[in-house]
């Protein structure tokens, strides 16, 4: 049985799109060389709403994919093992960058000839 004092996971670490957050972590050191690990939750926040996400125990690196554009969320991480759950990592905040307007069709230029008019 895994003590789960000492099993929070560390260096969370965030990037972002304006659509998608990349977060990676560390695995606990006490845990590297022991598969004790089964699954970890993510949870993020944007204000009172918290939403959460499960990947597999071989995931140190997630896509968090559909978030809004200029949004700031706050994101931690939790292991869980087949009977118990370790504590939380520390509380990331993150943005979203602004979406990027599509590129203008690009401008043609027409060679025009101009003419003389008698009158």
């Amino acid at each position: 049985m895994v003590d789960c004092k000492g099993t929070r996971p560390d260096d969370l670490n965030a990037t972002s799109s304006s659509t998608t957050i990349q977060l990676t972590w560390r695995i606990p050191e006490q845990l590297k060389y022991y598969p004790a690990i089964t699954f970890y939750i993510v949870q993020y926040q944007l204000g009172p709403s918290v939403q959460s996400l499960t990947f597999p125990s071989n995931s140190t690196k997630v896509n968090i994919t559909n978030r809004k554009p200029s949004t700031q969320y706050e994101l931690k991480v939790q292991a869980f093992f087949q009977t118990k759950s370790g504590p939380f990592s520390e509380t990331i905040k993150v943005s979203t960058e602004d979406e990027i307007s599509p590129a203008p069709d690009p401008i043609s230029i027409v060679p025009v000839l101009l003419g003389l008019m008698y009158l």
